[in-house]
């Protein structure tokens, strides 16, 4: 990726929502990172602020962050290969890492220049969710990263107050959550309890890398989804009639090539309408004497079964003819496949379930991905789990042929 690391507000969220799963609750795995609140989950109810403080004064400001991230050190459970790459570009990028307990790096100075002092921050945000500014969630919650090193007594004195400044409130905190690098107050401010979790280093380098790891994912998602969104926007600047054409076209040309030709098995697919069709490929296929694989949907998984003509489908998940029967595990000689953009290189981008990603893991054949021509792109954002094609042909005679 081209991006660098990003320590701004939503690095900082990111880093609240992994401490709050491993610290305080599973049921916190369905925040998303919204605004008004930072975190939220419609579906349990739940508004969660993040936001930092500090004392007042330049000191504070240059030591930063202390501490945040661990030293710099590969994490366990985290791909290797994938963090080296993101630490590389974190110290090229001249952000920061911690060094010699010191955290370094321009975008947290800044960061945290901008920071108020705790009691400033807290008076800030109960005005605010007192007034409605952050919506009607059932359950609302203040996560604060802070500099200024509490003491158990502080913060059992940082709960009183705050009871007291919502005192009769119908909008009003539930929870307070203080994270001081090392460790993390959860604080019930209906109960006026405090509990503290200790924060080791190694813990604080997972979620400091899980972090990385997490927006690296948001961008690469993001960029596939727009590249959905332009071929669907292509379709439907053509006729019904047209794709139809070309559908004939793309089929024809399959059935040119060698791989076509030899193969004894084929593995297929019932077209959806906006997709190359199908259907008389499957016939000449029967014709032929090719035996033909249609995959069906089981659960998270494609399951292979044999087409045995129209009247052996069935309409399956995602309104997908799928053939009825048992499971097929013969061989497998050639597979035509269907996605929602392919590149120069094979890469194909799917309609983001990851069904045949999951499938030729375990399934060796040469592989064809099949489309319309306005669905071949010069280059597509890949991941490691992404499978390539041998070949990509479309309705065109041009078609880029891969070697």
């Amino acid at each position: 990726m081209n991006e660098h690391p990003k320590y701004d507000t939503c690095f900082f969220e990111r880093y609240a929502r992994e401490t709050l799963i491993d610290l305080v609750g599973t049921r916190y795995a369905g925040l998303v990172n919204l605004d008004r609140p930072d975190l939220q989950d419609h579906a349990l109810s739940i508004g969660i602020e993040v936001t930092r403080a500090m004392r007042e004064g330049k000191r504070p400001a240059e030591n930063m962050i202390n501490n945040v991230a661990g030293e710099q050190v590969v994490s366990p459970g985290l791909n290797q290969e994938r963090t080296n790459k993101i630490m590389d570009e974190d110290k090229n990028a001249g952000y920061g890492f911690v060094l010699n307990g010191q955290a370094i790096g321009k975008a947290e100075k800044i960061y945290w220049q901008n920071a108020l002092p705790l009691q400033n921050i807290i008076h800030n945000k109960v005005e605010k969710v007192i007034d409605g500014f952050y919506g009607h969630f059932k359950e609302f919650g203040l996560y604060i990263f802070s500099l200024e090193h509490l003491q158990q007594s502080d913060i059992v004195e940082t709960v009183d107050w705050i009871v007291d400044l919502q005192k009769g409130k119908k909008l009003h905190y539930d929870y307070l959550y203080i994270s001081q690098c090392d460790e993390l107050w959860e604080c019930n401010l209906n109960l006026r309890e405090a509990t503290r979790h200790a924060i080791s280093v190694e813990k604080r380098k997972f979620y400091y890398h899980k972090a990385l790891v997490m927006e690296e994912d948001r961008l690469l998602k993001e960029k596939k989804e727009s590249i959905r969104r332009l071929i669907r926007s292509r379709k439907h600047g053509y006729m019904e009639s047209q794709l139809v054409d070309w559908s004939k076209d793309a089929c024809h040309q399959i059935e040119r090539t060698q791989k076509w030709k030899e193969a004894r098995s084929v593995l297929l697919y019932s077209n959806l309408p906006d997709e190359i069709q199908t259907k008389q490929l499957m016939e000449d296929a029967i014709s032929s004497g090719k035996t033909v694989v249609l995959p069906a949907v089981v659960g998270d998984d494609l399951e292979l079964r044999l087409y045995k003509g129209e009247e052996s489908l069935q309409t399956g998940a995602f309104r997908i003819l799928e053939p009825n029967g048992n499971a097929y595990f013969g061989e497998i000689d050639l597979a035509i496949v269907p996605g929602m953009a392919f590149d120069k290189k094979g890469h194909r981008l799917g309609r983001g379930k990851g069904f045949y990603d999951r499938l030729f893991c375990h399934l060796n054949c040469y592989k064809i991905g099949l489309c319309f021509h306005f669905q071949i792109l010069e280059s597509l954002p890949v991941e490691e789990h992404d499978i390539c094609m041998d070949c990509v042909i479309s309705n065109v005679l041009n078609t880029p042929q891969l070697p």
